[in-house]
């Protein structure tokens, strides 16, 4: 189903709004480094390693509505709630093919 731009648009800016809400949670949580975060279209991703040790920051991420994908090896959130397989891409062919904008903690 193609979205209209002004659909998308709206859905960029929950995304924009979730980052934020992102970065300041794991600020709060004593974060100072370790996570990468990207936006690619509508769709936030969060890795880094120190997720992989640290269970508060983990279960924060997973407080804020992120599902953990083992195919991208990243937890992931989007405004919209497909029931679809996906697409087979990498994080950074879908960076390339949607556009995104990356942060680093």
């Amino acid at each position: 189903m193609k979205l209209s731009i002004e659909e998308e648009k709206r859905l960029e800016n929950l995304a924009v709004e979730k980052l934020e809400i992102t970065i300041s949670q794991l600020k709060s949580k004593g974060l100072k480094e370790g996570i990468n975060l990207a936006r690619i279209g509508y769709w936030v991703w969060v890795d880094g390693e120190v997720l992989k040790t640290d269970a508060v920051l983990r279960g924060t991420i997973k407080g804020l509505g992120y599902q953990y994908s083992g195919k991208r090896l990243a937890w992931s959130w989007s405004p919209v709630k497909r029931f679809c397989r996906g697409s087979k891409d990498t994080l950074p062919q879908l960076a390339q093919k949607y556009g995104s904008q990356g942060y680093k903690i």
